[in-house]
């Protein structure tokens, strides 16, 4: 058994177990609370970590062939207004300077 799935007494050396066992029993309840409350709030911290990845992973993978054509369209749309209307800007300008 691989030591990251024993889970119970009867997966840990005898001696192991007792000197954990030794060790807890050691500590008084104050220590108790607040070890649980350490383990706990880096459970929650590990989960909050986790789904901020998924949630940025579906994101990023959500997008598709058509996704980036419309966004190329879009792009080459907005920048042939700007130029359609800078071309206009100038060509008024020109105008008035020959008026």
């Amino acid at each position: 058994m691989k030591p990251e799935e024993a889970r119970q007494q009867s997966d840990y050396p005898q001696a192991i177990w007792s000197e954990a066992a030794s060790k807890w029993e050691g500590t008084s309840t104050q220590e108790h609370e607040q070890y649980r409350d350490q383990l706990e709030e880096h459970v929650r911290t590990s989960i909050q970590a986790f789904f901020s990845n998924i949630s940025s992973y579906g994101f990023l993978h959500s997008f598709g062939v058509m996704d980036l054509l419309f966004f190329g369209l879009a792009v080459a749309t907005a920048f042939k207004i700007a130029t359609k209307d800078s071309t206009t800007d100038m060509q008024t300008e020109t105008n008035a300077e020959t008026q």
